[in-house]
C-alpha cells in the first residue's frame, strides 16, 4: 500500500530531483512543495518560487528495502525521515502556490534564528539573531572570518530557519 514518506535532498536541486523521480519506477507521486515570494526589480513586482519545506521532499509508494535502494541512488536525496500521515500531507497541500510572506507572517522572529540580511549593505548574507527589542535585531554577521554583531530592523532580514 503507498504510503507518503519524507526524504531530505540537497539545498537547490529540486528539478533534479523531480526528473530522477519521474523517470523511477512504482513512485505514485511526490511534491516538493513551493511557494511564490514577491519581490521588487527596477522593472516592476516580479515572483520566484521558494521552497516551503527547505531539503525536505514528500515522495508516497510502497515502502521496501529496494525502493529505499533506488531512492537513493539519486545524488542529491540524501536521507530517510520515515512516514507522513494523511493529515499532515493535506497540510502541506494547502500551502502550494501560497504567497511566501502570507506563511511567513505569523511567525516572530526570535533569538538564535538563522536569516538573511535584505535592505542592508549586507543584502544576501546569513546571520544569527542575538538579541531581539521590539522592531530591532542584533545580529551575529562573519564578515571574512571575524563575528560582527549588525544592529537592523525586522524588515531587514528573512526569516531562513530555526
Amino acid at each position: 500500500m503507498s504510503e507518503w514518506h519524507v526524504w531530505t535532498v540537497s539545498a537547490n536541486k529540486h528539478n533534479k530531483i523531480n526528473t530522477f523521480l519521474s523517470e523511477l519506477p512504482n513512485i505514485d507521486s511526490f511534491i516538493y512543495p513551493m511557494s511564490k515570494k514577491e519581490y521588487s526589480t527596477k522593472k516592476g513586482k516580479r515572483f520566484k518560487d521558494i521552497p516551503i519545506y527547505s531539503n525536505y521532499i514528500f515522495i508516497k509508494y510502497d515502502h521496501s528495502i529496494e525502493m529505499e535502494s533506488a531512492i537513493k541512488n539519486c545524488a542529491w536525496i540524501n536521507d530517510y525521515i520515515g512516514k507522513c500521515s494523511d493529515n499532515d500531507i493535506e497540510h502541506v497541500k494547502q500551502q502550494i502556490g501560497l504567497k511566501y510572506d502570507d506563511l511567513v507572517a505569523g511567525t516572530p522572529i526570535q533569538k538564535g534564528d538563522n536569516v538573511k540580511l535584505v535592505r542592508t549593505p549586507f543584502s544576501g548574507w546569513e546571520a544569527v539573531v542575538v538579541n531581539v527589542m521590539d522592531n530591532k535585531l542584533d545580529v551575529n554577521l562573519c564578515i571574512l572570518g571575524t563575528d560582527r554583531i549588525i544592529k537592523c530592523n525586522k524588515d531587514d532580514v528573512e526569516l531562513i530557519s530555526r
